[in-house]
């Protein structure tokens, strides 16, 4: 079939809905993934602690299904500090209904006084994968050495 069948079998179609409605002709709703935070940002643990988690929202705000095929984090360095707890639970595709929500929920333990960088990787039915990036603290302690009796600067002790 030619170039000029194939258009005018398109204007034939197109005509032939104007006269009778193509009622039966209907368009596809689907869902659309919405991600708060966009960047995940981990402060320092706490005094006595290693760890610190941080929640992402997968948020459907369109109208249709929204199915999340996979949730995966990669990291930066060899030194494994993050995870996506109950990372099992994401193996398997999600459908998140229109108007709903699920968080992820992502910890990192701090095993080094180093910052580390990675980032979630969420493979969806509605367009490319969405990345959220990570970042962790710079954990390095600052120390500050007080003597008594106080020294002298350079006085060799």
């Amino acid at each position: 079939m030619g170039a000029n069948q194939s258009l005018t079998r398109l204007w034939a179609i197109f005509f032939l809905c104007g006269a009778i409605g193509c009622s039966g002709v209907s368009k596809t709703s689907t869902g659309q993934l919405e991600v708060e935070p966009t960047e995940i940002t981990f402060p320092k643990p706490e005094v006595q602690s290693d760890k610190v988690r941080r929640s992402v929202v997968l948020r459907n705000v369109g109208k249709g299904d929204l199915i999340i095929a996979s949730v995966t984090l990669t990291e930066g360095d060899d030194t494994k500090e993050l995870a996506i707890l109950d990372a099992d639970d994401w193996k398997s595709p999600k459908t998140i209904k229109a108007g709903d929500q699920v968080s992820v929920t992502v910890e990192w333990v701090a095993l080094d006084a180093q910052p580390d960088t990675g980032q979630l990787v969420i493979s969806h039915n509605t367009g490319p994968e969405t990345m959220v990036p990570i970042k962790t603290s710079d954990i390095d302690p600052c120390l500050r050495v007080v003597t008594e009796p106080e020294g002298q600067v350079g006085d060799g002790e």
